[in-house]
Formats: C-alpha cells, structure tokens, sequence
C-alpha cells in the first residue's frame, strides 16, 4: 500500500503546493483527535492544564508512533467500511470535476 504524507504547513506556500495534497478541514482533524484525548484525561481526573501539557508532549508523538497511530487507523478502517460506499460514487465524481 502507498503512503500518503500529509505535512501540515502554510496553505499558500509553495513548499505546500509543490510537497502536499491539500485537504479539507485537515485541521480539524488534528483538533478533533486532540480535543478527544483532552476529554478522556480530564474525564480521568487530570486538570486541564496537564492534559494539554500531554498533548504538547514527546508522548503523543511516541503513542502516533505506537498503539495510538494503530488504533486510528483502525477507526479509520472501521469508519471506511461502514461509509466507504456512500461516499465512493461521488468522490469519484469529484476527482473527475478536478481533471476537466
């Protein structure tokens, strides 16, 4: 399978046209995953503060790079499976409207 890289960097920048498929929302990704663990540590008994001191952490990379990059991808593939087909017809149309 082909890995796509996604680099979060200035939209208008060249580096970002040239490097990087821009996408919809990519943003709000990152704060929607974000936002989700802040929720669950504070739901556990962390202040705020330390959670968001956990998301700014070298931890949050290690767990992208362990269980919690495993389990994403999971959701994601879960995800997928239950909407993929919904939405394959017109994104393919979509595609189709970038070409012409």
């Amino acid at each position: 399978m082909k890995e796509t890289y996604f680099k979060q960097m200035d939209v208008y920048s060249n580096a970002f046209k040239k490097e990087c498929i821009e996408t919809f929302s990519f943003d709000r990704i990152a704060h929607t995953v974000n936002q989700a663990i802040i929720n669950q540590l504070t739901n556990q008994g962390w202040t705020h503060p330390a959670a968001v001191a956990f998301i700014q952490s070298k931890a949050m990379r290690w767990g992208l790079d362990q269980t919690l990059g495993e389990m994403l991808e999971k959701a994601a593939q879960d995800w997928i499976k239950q909407e993929g087909n919904d939405w394959k017809a017109q994104c393919h149309n979509w595609a189709q409207e970038q070409t012409t």
